[in-house]
């Protein structure tokens, strides 16, 4: 585990996998979890004999977003300087040298979704919740959503998950190059490392 304990990395072969350890909380974002993330990308990306990288969540869900009641606590400031701090995390995730493989189980939603678009692969459970959510929590999504989605999936496509905030089927998100593939819930992690693998 990291300095906040809330971050594990496993090393397996030439593959690091990058684990976020808060089941308890559904793997939920906060300052922590997101300076431990950075920190561990940072790691295995400058490890030489780390040819590539997954992005998990430990037990059943991959990253239910930002740990919401924290945010309602904070000030607009200090969520300003907590999104500033997220915002570079994806990019630390979109400049790696080492490709990245998401391996999204349970749910990846709000910053878990968008915490996924950096990577250079995406595995997803076939009954995921995945999706831009945050029009119905009653914030913008701007961390990704408005930027790399579009590149992955089409400016109109990505105005429909933006708009809506409605989960994509996982059939949809694969149809449409969201994802790289669909694999069954309890093969995502096991699938993710299988294709971390074969690009070492």
């Amino acid at each position: 585990l990291l300095s906040n304990e809330t971050v594990r990395i496993d090393y397996g072969g030439r593959r690091a996998d990058v684990v976020i350890a808060r089941p308890e909380k559904r793997n939920a974002m906060n300052e922590a979890v997101v300076a431990d993330l950075t920190t561990a990308i940072e790691r295995v990306d400058a490890d030489e004999d780390v040819r590539a990288i997954t992005l998990l969540g430990e037990g059943s869900v991959f990253c239910a977003g930002f740990q919401l009641e924290i945010m309602r606590e904070k000030s607009v400031a200090e969520q300003d300087e907590f999104q500033r701090e997220f915002a570079s995390l994806l990019d630390t995730i979109d400049g790696t040298t080492t490709p990245v493989v998401a391996g999204i189980q349970g749910a990846g939603i709000a910053g878990g979704f968008e915490l996924t678009l950096p990577a250079d692969l995406r595995v997803l459970g076939e009954n995921a919740k995945y999706g831009v959510i945050e029009v119905d929590l009653g914030i913008f999504p701007h961390q990704g959503s408005t930027q790399r989605l579009p590149r992955l999936v089409g400016i109109g496509k990505a105005k429909e998950m933006v708009l809506s905030g409605e989960f994509i089927d996982p059939q949809e998100a694969d149809r449409c190059n969201l994802v790289t593939e669909v694999v069954p819930d309890d093969a995502v992690k096991t699938r993710a490392k299988e294709r971390a693998d074969d690009l070492t």
